[in-house]
């Protein structure tokens, strides 16, 4: 059973540390989408980083 709760737990870290380098672009930054992403679950925050970032042509990098 306990092997269960570490391998739980490292998906879970390792979920969250996704979703922040999905999320690395976004107006919170990296950090701020893995705070979310452990407060509110990985889900929650990957459906609001994939609803909430901008495709237009504002939110391209400036070279």
């Amino acid at each position: 059973m306990p092997g269960v709760i570490i391998a739980g737990t490292a998906l879970y870290i390792a979920l969250c540390c996704l979703v922040a380098w999905i999320g690395r672009n976004t107006r919170l930054g990296a950090w701020g989408v893995l705070i979310s992403a452990f407060v509110f679950t990985p889900f929650i925050t990957f459906i609001f980083v994939v609803l909430l970032s901008s495709k237009g042509p504002d939110s391209a990098p400036n070279s």
